[in-house]
């Protein structure tokens, strides 16, 4: 355990960590201008989770053929839900909000030689302190909010938009602690987002035995295409 620990630090301390507020101008820093974008990669978006909500299939639906990889970002948020007022213990949890801040990916893209080896590393930054780095890899590069029960994304200096919920899947694994796959889009089907490989992010299925509130921390792969 230690020395896969120690491999991990070692992978994303590579350039200087920098988480800058959403309001202002993203300004792309030199030393990650070389960087080759995602959309050379080759990789693919992974689709297949576990046992879906839709009885008829365990997959979430490809991006249109229409679409390109525009980006790969690690989310590191949270989900709010209530099981609070007149949610009877049978009831389904309500959502409430959700904040993940997004850091592109890119770099680890690039430097790692698969898609497998991405995803393998994915949990370990569900407990990762981004503040006690000095180096790393990741760059904050926008932000996912909530308005009116939708999600609102903010790329830093590509778009924002909102997003609503179009299909999801149980996780391949881990369903008591994983929370869902899912694939968004946004009006028109500009944007189709996948939030997949998801660490961390489980809600109760009934608010039986529930605090008032719930968080649920996660940590994602999200794949954005337009």
């Amino acid at each position: 355990m230690a020395t896969k620990w120690a491999l991990f630090i070692a992978l994303i301390q590579l350039t200087v960590l920098l988480c800058v507020n959403a309001v202002r101008d993203f300004d792309r820093r030199n030393d990650l201008r070389a960087v080759p974008p995602v959309s050379e990669s080759g990789w693919s978006v992974p689709l297949v989770g576990n046992v879906s909500c839709d009885p008829s299939s365990g997959s979430l639906s490809r991006p249109g053929v229409n679409k390109t990889l525009q980006v790969i970002a690690i989310g590191r948020g949270n989900f709010n839900y209530s099981c609070g007022g007149d949610h009877a213990p049978a009831n389904a949890p309500t959502f409430v909000e959700q904040y993940t801040q997004l850091y592109d990916a890119a770099a680890l893209v690039a430097a790692l030689p698969n898609e497998n080896s991405f995803h393998a590393i994915i949990p370990d930054f569900l407990d990762f302190d981004y503040e006690m780095l000095a180096n790393s890899s990741l760059e904050c590069m926008g932000s996912i909010g909530t308005l009116d029960n939708l999600a609102v994304i903010t790329l830093f200096d590509i778009d924002t938009f909102m997003v609503s919920p179009y299909e999801w899947v149980y996780p391949p694994s881990n369903p008591d602690f994983d929370g869902l796959w899912s694939h968004s889009v946004s009006e028109g089907f500009e944007w189709e987002v996948y939030r997949v490989e998801m660490a961390g992010g489980y809600i109760p299925r009934t608010c039986a035995d529930q605090n008032a509130t719930i968080f649920s921390e996660y940590v994602s792969e999200y794949w954005f295409y337009r």
